[in-house]
C-alpha cells in the first residue's frame, strides 16, 4: 500500500521554508504590500494577451515585469497546492465579520477598511458557490491540471513571451486553451478571497505588530466602550440603583 509523500517546501519551485509553512501569511502580505486586487486581474490579463498575442519585439523592461508576474502566479499556485493539503474550513458564512470586515457574498464584493485606507474587493470572476467555499474552486483547479502539469503549462506559457507562436499553436493546448486561461483568470480572485476570509483574520491574531494593525484594533475597542457607555443605564434613569433600605 503506497502511502502519501509528506509535503515539504522542497517540492516547489519558489515557496521559501516561511511561505510554505505559513502560507496565509504570505497571501496577506501580498494582497496588504505588494499588488492590488485590480494591479493583479491585469497583470495575469497581460500573460495571457502575451501568451496569445501575435508575436512583436518587446522591451527588457516589458520582458521583465512579465517574468515578474509569472513567477508570482506560479508562486500562487504552489500556494493553493499547499493549502489544498491542509485542513482549512473554507465555508463563509453570510453574516461573517472580521474587524470592521464587510461581506456581501451575493453582491460578490467584500469591504475591508483596513486595506489602502479602506477598499472594495470586487470578485467578478468566482461563482456564489465558490465565494462561499473557495475550497471548490481549489479543488477543481487541481482537478483539472496536478501541479506539476501546471508547471508544464506555465513554462510553456513563459515561452510564448520570446517565441514566435502562442500557446494554442502547441499540440497540447489546442484544444483546452481558453479554459486554461480561464482558470487562471481567477486565481487573483481566489488569492484575494482567502486573503478577505481567513489570511486577514490570521495576521489579526498572530502578526498584527508586524503588520501595523493595533490601531484598528484600539479604535474597535474604543467604539465598544463608547457603545457600552450610551448603553447603560444612568443613575437618573435607575434611582432604584441608589436607594437605602429605611427599615433595615
Amino acid at each position: 500500500m503506497k502511502t502519501k509523500r509528506k509535503l515539504s517546501h522542497k517540492h516547489f519551485r519558489y515557496l521559501t521554508k516561511k511561505e510554505f509553512k505559513d502560507p496565509l501569511y504570505a497571501i496577506a502580505d501580498f494582497c496588504r504590500s505588494i499588488c492590488s486586487l485590480s494591479g493583479y486581474k491585469k497583470d495575469i490579463k497581460e500573460i495571457i494577451y502575451t501568451s496569445n498575442a501575435s508575436p512583436h519585439k518587446r522591451k527588457p523592461i516589458e520582458i521583465s515585469n512579465l517574468l515578474f508576474s509569472w513567477r508570482q502566479l506560479v508562486k500562487h499556485i504552489e500556494l493553493l497546492y499547499v493549502l489544498s493539503h491542509r485542513k482549512v474550513d473554507w465555508t463563509v458564512h453570510p453574516d461573517a465579520t472580521y474587524h470592521k470586515q464587510t461581506f456581501n457574498l451575493h453582491a460578490h464584493w467584500v469591504h475591508d477598511e483596513t486595506l489602502y485606507n479602506g477598499a472594495y474587493l470586487n470578485f467578478e470572476r468566482l461563482k456564489l458557490a465558490e465565494m462561499r467555499d473557495i475550497g471548490i474552486f481549489i479543488k477543481k483547479f487541481f482537478n483539472f491540471k496536478s501541479l506539476r502539469e501546471w508547471y508544464r503549462t506555465m513554462d510553456e506559457i513563459s515561452e510564448t513571451f520570446f517565441e514566435e507562436y502562442s500557446l494554442s499553436d502547441l499540440f497540447d493546448y489546442a484544444d483546452d486553451q481558453a479554459k486554461i486561461f480561464k482558470y487562471l483568470e481567477k486565481i487573483a480572485d481566489t488569492i484575494f478571497l482567502i486573503y478577505a476570509t481567513r489570511a486577514r483574520e490570521h495576521i489579526f491574531k498572530y502578526h498584527i505588530k508586524e503588520f501595523a494593525l493595533e490601531k484598528y484594533l484600539e479604535k474597535e475597542a474604543s467604539e465598544a466602550g463608547n457603545e457600552a457607555s450610551e448603553q447603560a443605564p444612568s443613575a437618573a434613569e435607575n434611582p432604584a440603583s441608589d436607594e437605602t433600605d429605611d427599615d433595615a
